[in-house]
């Protein structure tokens, strides 16, 4: 009878204990980024006469957003430039686009006496998300 009372006992300190909650600590995960946080970036730009054009940069888009680029000479769009290109930025954010010169239509180095310009943005909001970088 003691062990059978025993026993019972033990239930009833087993049900108790699996009713109650472990713990009260409550975890709080990171939004992910909103449209306020969206941001582009033209951290480089880097000329080899005869050879490419490489553009890098950091950015913060929605899953699947990728950036358009553009290179203005002297305020204008030059036809060249690979317009339909979409480029996505890698899992930390850093994105590269590289244009050959002396293909396509592109010239083997940039004309000195111009002024160039690279901008990047994202389609869905151009105008709040957007870099841009003038080439010295």
């Amino acid at each position: 009878m003691r062990k059978r009372l025993n026993a019972l006992v033990m239930l009833a300190l087993l049900m108790a204990a699996c009713t109650r909650p472990a713990s009260t600590e409550t975890i709080t995960l990171p939004a992910p980024p909103g449209p306020e946080q969206w941001m582009v970036q033209i951290e480089r730009v880097e000329i080899q006469a005869g050879v490419s054009i490489a553009v890098n940069g950091s950015a913060i888009l929605p899953p699947d957003g990728c950036l358009r680029t553009e290179l203005l000479e002297n305020g204008q769009p030059v036809e060249w430039w690979p317009d339909e290109s979409c480029v996505a930025p890698d899992p930390s954010g850093q994105w590269e686009l590289v244009v050959p010169l002396g293909r396509a239509g592109a010239p083997n180095e940039l004309n000195p006496q111009a002024e160039y310009e690279v901008h990047a943005w994202w389609p869905e909001a151009p105008e709040q998300v957007q870099g841009q970088r003038r080439i010295e």
